[in-house]
């Protein structure tokens, strides 16, 4: 459906659920009116359901990024693999230290 149709019928809802709602505690209980005011009540909250249903089921579902898609960021990037395990070296780094010509590398000569 059109959402600016959707938006306009939500609107609609909402005041007759807002102008029933406004109504309702002033009337007497036994009195037709407050029947009119809960009945409008119940079809104000009927129609505000129905709309937003149809809303949810018309509209496309909202773009996945990519990285939501991967399972774990950390193992798919390697950021906690040294340099020299990646280049297929016996290098003695630690997990998540870098030296300073790395820090070069990374940023192209400027620091």
């Amino acid at each position: 459906m059109d959402p600016l149709l959707l938006r306009g019928a939500f609107r609609v809802g909402f005041v007759i659920l807002f102008l029933a709602l406004l109504v309702l505690p002033f009337e007497d209980r036994s009195s037709p009116e407050f029947v009119a005011a809960v009945l409008a009540v119940i079809v104000g909250l009927l129609f505000v359901g129905v709309v937003t249903v149809l809303a949810r089921s018309t509209l496309p579902p909202p773009p996945r990024s990519s990285a939501r898609k991967s399972v774990d960021k950390a193992t798919t990037k390697g950021y906690y693999v040294a340099k020299s395990e990646k280049a297929g070296g016996s290098g003695t780094a630690e997990r998540g230290t870098t030296t300073s010509n790395e820090l070069d590398s990374h940023s192209g000569g400027v620091r």
